[in-house]
């Protein structure tokens, strides 16, 4: 006999057990449906509670006026020049030295201008000639005793002779090479009394006129070039602590640097009389310096607010959420921003001194959500 015929027959002869057991079924089915409204009671995923999201909000202040970055700064030339004769021979002269420091004219190199003065005693011999076979012509022309066409021929000599006394006087001049500007003899590239060709590189020269500072910055202080009277820069020395050098904004670069990602700004700086002069070696290009920038608003009414306050819409601008007082409401507001300062970030534009903006919590924000304030977040 089986075991559900056994149970048959026990229930058969148990009929109290087996109201026993309906009985506990019963209540049991009471509770579930019990539980059951309570649990759709419930706000669902996403819903804000009846008293709103809980958000650290801050009322908008001002922006201070400035604010103080470091960089490592490098000293460059203003330019970087290969002097080079544009006629051949033999050098003759080549008194500079490197890590001189020459004025604007002197003496860099020389050519032998044995050949070159040659040249243009040659040449000033037939202009002579030319012109004096000119002026017989003129007159035989004006008795009808040559023709127009060799009048013509004798005018054409002399003015081939006028140009090539020409070429040979500059020829002379390019056999000397004068420095362009005040600059730094950083190498000499040939020995003295060597054979040279036309265009061949005798002195590399740097452009001293003034200082020279580059420094390279973040994508979120480029825009400040806009407005260069905004920056205040300052570069200091490891090797003369009690110098300071007030810097101008020169020029910078629109194309990132491949790794950094960061942007080469350019400042300058006419070279003062206290300055440790490149005379003494002190400061020359490809050192490194400190340069101390204070940058100032760009505009007066920014404001500023904490990084943790900006957020993004869907198509990456940044945004706030602004706080309606009188409805306890939140709605996004496009911004522009600014410099970082420390944990914080300068609103240009789309906010106000005193509005109300959340700080914490803004990943739950919908546009028209209740939000109430919180101390801790």
């Amino acid at each position: 006999m089986t075991a559900f015929h056994a149970d048959e027959r026990k229930s058969a002869k148990n009929p109290a057990g087996r109201r026993h057991r309906t009985s506990r079924l019963t209540s049991l089915l009471c509770v579930i449906a019990l539980l059951l409204p309570a649990a759709g009671a419930h706000p669902e995923e996403g819903e804000a509670p009846e008293d709103g999201l809980p958000v650290r909000v801050e009322t908008v202040g001002e922006a201070s006026g400035t604010a103080t970055r470091h960089f490592v700064g490098r000293l460059e030339a203003v330019s970087t020049v290969d002097l080079s004769f544009e006629v051949g021979g033999r050098l003759a002269q080549l008194p500079v030295r490197e890590g001189q420091v020459v004025s604007k004219g002197d003496l860099v190199a020389a050519l032998d201008p044995t050949d070159f003065e040659l040249a243009v005693r040659q040449a000033e011999v037939q202009r002579s000639l030319a012109l004096k076979e000119l002026a017989r012509y003129r007159k035989l022309l004006k008795r009808d005793n040559v023709s127009q066409q060799a009048f013509d021929r004798a005018q054409a000599d002399f003015s081939l002779r006028d140009v090539a006394l020409d070429q040979a006087r500059r020829n002379l001049d390019y056999a000397t090479i004068k420095a362009p500007f005040r600059a730094l003899v950083t190498r000499r590239l040939i020995d003295n009394f060597s054979a040279v060709q036309p265009k061949q590189n005798i002195v590399r020269i740097q452009n001293v006129t003034e200082i020279r500072v580059a420094i390279h910055v973040p994508e979120q202080l480029i825009h400040l070039t806009d407005n260069v009277s905004a920056i205040n820069a300052v570069a200091t020395f490891p090797f003369a602590d009690d110098f300071e050098l007030p810097l101008e904004y020169r020029e910078h670069e629109t194309e990132p640097d491949a790794v950094t990602q960061t942007y080469k700004v350019t400042f300058g700086a006419p070279v003062p009389e206290n300055a440790p002069s490149p005379e003494k070696k002190t400061i020359l290009p490809g050192m490194t310096c400190s340069v101390r920038i204070q940058l100032a608003e760009n505009k007066p009414n920014a404001v500023s607010v904490p990084l943790s306050a900006v957020d993004t819409d869907s198509k990456g601008a940044p945004r706030v959420w602004v706080v309606d007082k009188e409805n306890s409401t939140v709605s996004p507001q496009p911004v522009t921003l600014g410099p970082v300062r420390s944990k914080r970030i300068v609103v240009l534009e789309g906010l106000k001194k005193g509005e109300t903006i959340v700080t914490a919590g803004t990943r739950l924000l919908r546009e028209g959500a209740r939000v109430h304030a919180v101390e801790r977040f």
